[in-house]
């Protein structure tokens, strides 16, 4: 059954965003973001936390022309929504050492506007 799920996941993740030295398109529906984000709290069953962090960490996203936001705004908003799902994942799944050095990553040390 775990096999079962892995592949699954390696079939559904969405490689070409996760990857992709490129910034991601502006989505007026948000449909990207709502997929950046529950991939991020699935992923944490499938992936090492680090790696999870190292990923969320090169997200990059186009501004969102629909609320006059930069480029850089619309990426902290993203980077900022994707750690908090992990963080409840970890929490729902009682995950202590993994929640906490996700806090230690994304605390409020104010690094590129990133807080958790």
């Amino acid at each position: 059954m775990a096999e079962e799920a892995q592949r699954l996941f390696a079939l559904a993740e969405p490689i070409s965003l996760l990857s992709s030295p490129a910034l991601i398109e502006d989505d007026p529906q948000d449909l990207t973001d709502e997929l950046l984000q529950a991939w991020a709290e699935v992923a944490i069953h499938f992936r090492d936390c680090r790696k999870v962090i190292e990923i969320i960490r090169h997200i990059r996203r186009e501004p969102k022309r629909s609320r006059g936001a930069t480029a850089e705004s619309a990426t902290v908003t993203l980077r900022n929504r994707m750690p908090f799902g992990v963080g409840t994942a970890f929490l729902d799944n009682q995950r202590w050492d993994e929640l906490a050095a996700l806090r230690q990553e994304f605390g409020s040390n104010g690094e590129e506007g990133v807080e958790f």
